[in-house]
């Protein structure tokens, strides 16, 4: 959007001087400049608060034109100014207020096309991976991304090393290469994305009076919670919509990378995850399931550090893509006493570093391997394996095209598998789509014309798709990644499915049938298989101990 700030004087001269009340405010000392604050926010570190646990920042809702908020008890707004002191003043309780972007500049990031990774400790394993692609014809560009830190006498190396084959100053251009990329070569390719210019933003403060400030404006309650109206919910997914949500504070606004604005709250650990909870496991769940859940969570953090969101100011989001955060719903005892009976529990794999510990809502009776959802190498930890009550020959060794009918059709008794209406249709799940439908599906972003047939050409241990060729009238695709395959089939609840036709008497395809099992991407703690386990008399080490292998336990604060 062209910012038209400029037209301001000239509508002065037309219509008379326009009168600014201002909210009342004083100048501060600034303790923290504006440029030490966002060196802070993009620094892809967390600190550690008065009682020794990290404190992290999660972005709430980006791509905003104004966002609306109130606190119940008052609050104090700092109002950051790049060449004077910042601001200070006193926000009325239960007084609407809105701060709105006036003009910006983009930031600029680099979009790397990413052919392999492994952790920064495996220098063997990179040099034969670049080896691999070399003799494919591609030149190596290493990259390096995560970080190293210590808690109570812990180190932990997050770091990634990072092959790229290719760079690109659009997202749009990295994805359309990646995309060809995968179809030639059949194999995943994903993209990184790093920062090489902030973006820069003028924003406005109004209600009862306005104040202007640049790049960084923080709200802090005196007590109490802070209300913000219409977040972003479900972004990219069926359930998406808006809603109003709470918060303990401090929140941060600043600028995204496209110039918009963004909300970041800063939050110590046990607050995160209280809001984690709420959202990723029922309150209603057995206490040793949540007890797992707040390991698990724990876990994602802290082992993902400067991983992600490297081109924005924060290091986690509030969406799927990281962990979905509610912020601060009202207390439940259980929840709390889950995050408290675990404080500082991590996991951690044989050569003492942090175990990624992701999780998805119902496996669907087998869990998956770590490689056949994302492009990394073999996590000893994340091994895919039945999670079933009664030991069945028929599935020990994993689910493919030999039982793949009788898996989906005939499942023995799984953990996750549940009795309620509303969770039975994602254990087990049939989605029907006319001729007309898929092709709209598909050709929407891969045009290949008329679909003639779906063919799984790689499946997990689980059954799980992770390589897709669709036969088109105009062309073949191959399409690599468990959840691309999903989004473009409308939001499959997972790939373990199998394709079945309906013919007519001309051959005609008249339906498209797929017939599925399980609810995400199977990789890690299945929470439902876990509130299964609990019911059944299990502890939350237990549980852990088999949705994660070889991990070993740690008190770390």
């Amino acid at each position: 959007m062209p910012n038209r700030w400029w037209l301001l004087p000239l509508l002065c001269a037309i219509f008379g001087a326009v009168t600014l009340t201002t909210i009342p405010s004083r100048a501060v000392p600034s303790t923290t400049s504006l440029h030490a604050m966002m060196e802070r926010l993009y620094a892809g570190r967390f600190w550690l608060n008065a009682n020794n646990e990290p404190s992290v920042t999660v972005g709430i809702m980006d791509k905003q034109e104004k966002i609306e908020f109130s606190c119940k008890y008052g609050c104090r707004a700092r109002l950051y100014q790049r060449n004077a002191e910042p601001q200070e003043t006193g926000l009325e309780p239960n007084y609407s207020y809105t701060i709105r972007r006036l003009r910006s500049q983009l930031g600029w990031a680099r979009y790397w096309l990413i052919a392999f990774a492994t952790p920064h400790y495996e220098e063997k394993s990179f040099l034969t991976l670049q080896k691999q692609w070399e003799a494919r014809g591609f030149g190596i560009h290493p990259l390096t991304t995560g970080g190293v830190f210590a808690l109570q006498g812990h180190l932990f190396d997050t770091r990634k090393r990072l092959g790229s084959i290719a760079v690109f100053a659009k997202r749009e251009d990295a994805q359309k290469r990646a995309d060809q990329l995968e179809n030639q070569l059949h194999l995943p390719i994903r993209i990184h994305e790093e920062l090489a210019r902030r973006p820069q933003i003028r924003m406005l403060l109004q209600g009862g009076g306005r104040i202007e400030a640049d790049d960084l404006i923080e709200i802090r309650p005196r007590r109490g919670l802070i209300r913000v109206e219409r977040v972003e919910f479900g972004r990219g997914y069926r359930w998406h919509r808006f809603v109003t949500r709470h918060f303990d504070g401090p929140l941060l606004f600043t600028a995204d990378r496209y110039g918009k604005l963004t909300m970041i709250q800063q939050v110590s650990l046990s607050t995160y995850l209280r809001g984690v909870l709420r959202a990723e496991m029922p309150s209603s769940a057995p206490l040793e399931a949540l007890k797992a859940q707040a390991v698990c969570a724990r876990n994602e953090i802290l082992a993902k550090i400067a991983t992600r969101h490297r081109a924005d100011p924060y290091l986690f989001c509030a969406q799927t893509h990281c962990q979905v955060y509610t912020g601060a719903l009202p207390q439940e005892a259980r929840i709390s006493r889950a995050i408290q009976e675990t404080r500082g529990v991590v996991m951690t794999l044989p050569n003492g570093q942090l175990s990624d510990a992701p999780f998805s809502a119902v496996s669907g009776g087998h869990t998956e391997h770590n490689e056949h959802v994302w492009s990394t190498l073999p996590n000893p930890a994340l091994r895919g394996k039945p999670d079933l009550r009664q030991h069945s020959p028929l599935f020990e060794n994993g689910i493919g095209p030999f039982n793949l009918k009788r898996w989906l059709l005939d499942p023995p008794d799984a953990y996750c598998r549940s009795e309620r209406p509303k969770l039975r249709k994602k254990f087990r799940w049939t989605r029907t789509f006319s001729p007309d439908k898929l092709d709209q599906l598909v050709n929407r972003q891969f045009p290949v014309g008329h679909v003639k047939d779906l063919v799984a050409e790689k499946r997990g241990v689980s059954g799980r798709i992770y390589a897709l060729r669709i036969v088109g009238a105009k062309r073949t695709l191959r399409l690599h990644g468990e959840l691309k395959i999903r989004r473009l089939l409308d939001n499959l609840w997972s790939s373990m499915f199998l394709v079945q036709k309906k013919l007519d008497a001309q051959g005609q395809i008249q339906q498209w049938k797929l017939i599925g099992g399980g609810w995400g991407h199977g990789v890690g703690l299945c929470q439902y298989g876990a509130i299964g386990r609990a019911r059944d008399g299990q502890n939350f080490r237990q549980i852990l101990k088999h949705y994660f292998s070889q991990i070993r336990l740690l008190k770390l604060y």
